[in-house]
Protein backbone atom coordinates (compact mmCIF):
# COMPACT_ATOMS: atom_id res chain seq x y z
CA UNK A 1 0.00 0.00 0.00
CA UNK A 2 1.40 3.42 -0.94
CA UNK A 3 1.69 6.07 1.73
CA UNK A 4 1.62 9.74 0.72
CA UNK A 5 1.46 12.70 3.11
CA UNK A 6 0.81 10.37 6.03
CA UNK A 7 -2.14 8.71 4.31
CA UNK A 8 -2.28 5.04 3.31
CA UNK A 9 -3.79 5.00 -0.17
CA UNK A 10 -6.29 2.19 -0.76
CA UNK A 11 -5.18 -0.52 -3.18
CA UNK A 12 -8.66 -1.35 -4.40
CA UNK A 13 -9.32 2.12 -5.88
CA UNK A 14 -8.24 3.70 -9.14
CA UNK A 15 -5.28 6.03 -8.62
CA UNK A 16 -7.28 9.21 -9.28
CA UNK A 17 -9.78 8.12 -6.59
CA UNK A 18 -7.14 6.89 -4.15
CA UNK A 19 -5.41 10.28 -4.17
CA UNK A 20 -8.62 11.91 -2.91
CA UNK A 21 -8.03 10.18 0.44
CA UNK A 22 -5.35 12.84 1.03
CA UNK A 23 -6.92 15.74 2.96
CA UNK A 24 -7.71 18.68 0.69
CA UNK A 25 -7.22 16.79 -2.57
CA UNK A 26 -10.46 16.39 -4.49
CA UNK A 27 -11.18 14.50 -7.68
CA UNK A 28 -10.34 17.43 -9.96
CA UNK A 29 -7.09 18.19 -8.14
CA UNK A 30 -6.20 14.49 -8.21
CA UNK A 31 -6.58 14.43 -11.99
CA UNK A 32 -4.53 17.62 -12.32
CA UNK A 33 -1.74 16.11 -10.19
CA UNK A 34 -1.69 12.95 -12.31
CA UNK A 35 -1.74 14.95 -15.53
CA UNK A 36 1.07 17.25 -14.38
CA UNK A 37 3.11 14.25 -13.27
CA UNK A 38 2.60 12.71 -16.69
CA UNK A 39 0.78 9.72 -15.27
CA UNK A 40 -2.05 8.52 -17.46
CA UNK A 41 -4.55 5.96 -16.17
CA UNK A 42 -2.91 3.42 -18.50
CA UNK A 43 0.49 4.14 -16.93
CA UNK A 44 -0.97 3.79 -13.43
CA UNK A 45 -2.46 0.43 -14.40
CA UNK A 46 0.93 -0.55 -15.81
CA UNK A 47 2.55 0.19 -12.44
CA UNK A 48 0.23 -2.37 -10.86
CA UNK A 49 0.91 -4.97 -13.58
CA UNK A 50 4.72 -4.51 -13.62
CA UNK A 51 5.51 -6.52 -10.44
CA UNK A 52 3.42 -9.41 -11.74
CA UNK A 53 5.39 -9.30 -14.97
CA UNK A 54 8.64 -9.24 -12.99
CA UNK A 55 7.53 -12.45 -11.31
CA UNK A 56 6.27 -14.16 -14.50
CA UNK A 57 9.07 -13.29 -16.93
CA UNK A 58 11.89 -15.34 -15.34
CA UNK A 59 9.54 -18.33 -15.14
CA UNK A 60 7.95 -18.19 -18.60
CA UNK A 61 10.66 -16.39 -20.54
CA UNK A 62 11.38 -12.69 -20.93
CA UNK A 63 10.96 -12.60 -24.70
CA UNK A 64 7.72 -14.60 -24.56
CA UNK A 65 6.22 -12.10 -22.09
CA UNK A 66 7.49 -9.16 -24.18
CA UNK A 67 6.02 -10.59 -27.39
CA UNK A 68 2.75 -11.40 -25.61
CA UNK A 69 2.56 -7.85 -24.26
CA UNK A 70 3.18 -6.32 -27.68
CA UNK A 71 0.75 -8.68 -29.43
CA UNK A 72 -1.98 -8.05 -26.88
CA UNK A 73 -1.29 -4.30 -27.16
CA UNK A 74 -1.87 -4.52 -30.90
CA UNK A 75 -5.14 -6.38 -30.24
CA UNK A 76 -6.28 -3.70 -27.76
CA UNK A 77 -5.39 -0.94 -30.24
CA UNK A 78 -7.25 -2.73 -33.04
CA UNK A 79 -10.37 -3.12 -30.90
CA UNK A 80 -10.31 0.53 -29.84
CA UNK A 81 -9.65 1.70 -33.40
CA UNK A 82 -12.39 -0.38 -35.02
CA UNK A 83 -14.92 0.33 -32.25
CA UNK A 84 -13.91 3.95 -31.67
CA UNK A 85 -17.47 5.20 -31.34
CA UNK A 86 -18.20 2.83 -28.40
CA UNK A 87 -16.70 4.79 -25.50
CA UNK A 88 -16.86 2.00 -22.90
CA UNK A 89 -15.17 -0.49 -25.21
CA UNK A 90 -12.46 2.06 -25.94
CA UNK A 91 -12.10 2.71 -22.20
CA UNK A 92 -11.74 -1.04 -21.51
CA UNK A 93 -9.28 -1.46 -24.41
CA UNK A 94 -7.13 1.41 -23.14
CA UNK A 95 -7.22 -0.01 -19.63
CA UNK A 96 -6.00 -3.32 -21.03
CA UNK A 97 -3.39 -1.39 -23.00
CA UNK A 98 -2.05 -0.22 -19.64
CA UNK A 99 -1.62 -3.84 -18.58
CA UNK A 100 -0.34 -5.15 -21.91
CA UNK A 101 1.95 -2.34 -23.06
CA UNK A 102 3.04 -0.61 -19.84
CA UNK A 103 2.85 -3.67 -17.59
CA UNK A 104 4.03 -6.51 -19.86
CA UNK A 105 5.98 -5.10 -22.81
CA UNK A 106 7.82 -2.16 -21.24
CA UNK A 107 8.60 -4.02 -18.03
CA UNK A 108 10.18 -6.93 -19.90
CA UNK A 109 12.11 -4.61 -22.22
CA UNK A 110 13.57 -2.85 -19.17
CA UNK A 111 14.28 -6.19 -17.49
CA UNK A 112 16.03 -7.54 -20.58
CA UNK A 113 18.16 -4.40 -20.66
CA UNK A 114 19.38 -5.16 -17.16
CA UNK A 115 19.79 -8.91 -17.68
CA UNK A 116 21.57 -8.74 -21.03
CA UNK A 117 23.92 -5.84 -20.23
CA UNK A 118 27.60 -6.73 -20.44
CA UNK A 119 29.27 -7.21 -17.05
CA UNK A 120 31.81 -4.46 -17.80
CA UNK A 121 29.07 -1.94 -18.76
CA UNK A 122 25.98 -2.81 -16.70
CA UNK A 123 24.16 0.43 -17.49
CA UNK A 124 24.72 0.39 -21.24
CA UNK A 125 21.55 -1.40 -22.36
CA UNK A 126 19.21 0.29 -19.86
CA UNK A 127 20.64 3.64 -20.97
CA UNK A 128 20.24 2.77 -24.64
CA UNK A 129 16.70 1.53 -23.93
CA UNK A 130 15.81 4.82 -22.24
CA UNK A 131 17.21 6.85 -25.13
CA UNK A 132 15.38 4.73 -27.71
CA UNK A 133 12.15 5.01 -25.75
CA UNK A 134 12.42 8.79 -25.75
CA UNK A 135 13.20 8.87 -29.47
CA UNK A 136 10.24 6.58 -30.14
CA UNK A 137 7.91 8.66 -27.97
CA UNK A 138 9.02 11.85 -29.70
CA UNK A 139 8.66 10.28 -33.13
CA UNK A 140 5.22 8.91 -32.24
CA UNK A 141 4.10 12.33 -31.06
CA UNK A 142 5.54 13.99 -34.15
CA UNK A 143 3.67 11.59 -36.43
CA UNK A 144 0.39 11.19 -34.54
CA UNK A 145 -0.16 14.62 -32.95
CA UNK A 146 -0.70 16.55 -36.20
CA UNK A 147 -3.26 13.97 -37.30
CA UNK A 148 -5.16 14.15 -34.00
CA UNK A 149 -4.96 17.95 -33.92
CA UNK A 150 -7.45 18.24 -36.77
CA UNK A 151 -10.09 17.13 -34.26
CA UNK A 152 -12.21 15.03 -36.60
CA UNK A 153 -13.37 11.49 -35.93
CA UNK A 154 -11.82 10.17 -39.15
CA UNK A 155 -8.43 11.77 -38.40
CA UNK A 156 -8.49 10.46 -34.83
CA UNK A 157 -9.18 6.97 -36.15
CA UNK A 158 -6.32 7.44 -38.61
CA UNK A 159 -4.05 8.33 -35.68
CA UNK A 160 -5.12 5.11 -33.96
CA UNK A 161 -4.19 3.11 -37.08
CA UNK A 162 -0.79 4.82 -37.12
CA UNK A 163 -0.30 3.93 -33.45
CA UNK A 164 -1.22 0.32 -34.16
CA UNK A 165 1.31 0.25 -37.02
CA UNK A 166 4.05 1.64 -34.75
CA UNK A 167 3.46 -1.06 -32.11
CA UNK A 168 3.38 -3.71 -34.86
CA UNK A 169 6.79 -2.49 -36.09
CA UNK A 170 8.02 -2.68 -32.47
CA UNK A 171 6.82 -6.30 -32.27
CA UNK A 172 8.74 -7.25 -35.41
CA UNK A 173 11.84 -5.35 -34.24
CA UNK A 174 11.70 -7.21 -30.91
CA UNK A 175 12.20 -10.50 -32.77
CA UNK A 176 15.90 -9.56 -33.02
CA UNK A 177 16.37 -9.69 -29.22
CA UNK A 178 18.66 -12.62 -28.53
CA UNK A 179 19.93 -14.23 -25.34
CA UNK A 180 23.51 -13.65 -24.24
CA UNK A 181 26.14 -16.34 -23.76
CA UNK A 182 26.42 -15.57 -20.05
CA UNK A 183 22.71 -16.05 -19.47
CA UNK A 184 22.07 -19.58 -20.69
CA UNK A 185 20.52 -20.60 -17.37
CA UNK A 186 17.82 -17.93 -17.63
CA UNK A 187 14.69 -18.07 -19.75
CA UNK A 188 15.42 -15.19 -22.08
Amino acid sequence: MARIAGVDLPRNKRIEIALTYIYGLGRHASNVVLKQAGISPAAAIGVVAAPITGWLAPRLGWRMIMWSGLSLSIAALLVSTILLDHKWIVFAAFSLLGVFYNGLALTTINGLGVILSPKDAPGSLPGLNGACFQIGAGLGIAIVAPVVASGTYVRYQEAMWISTAIVTIALFASMWVQGAAGHREEKI
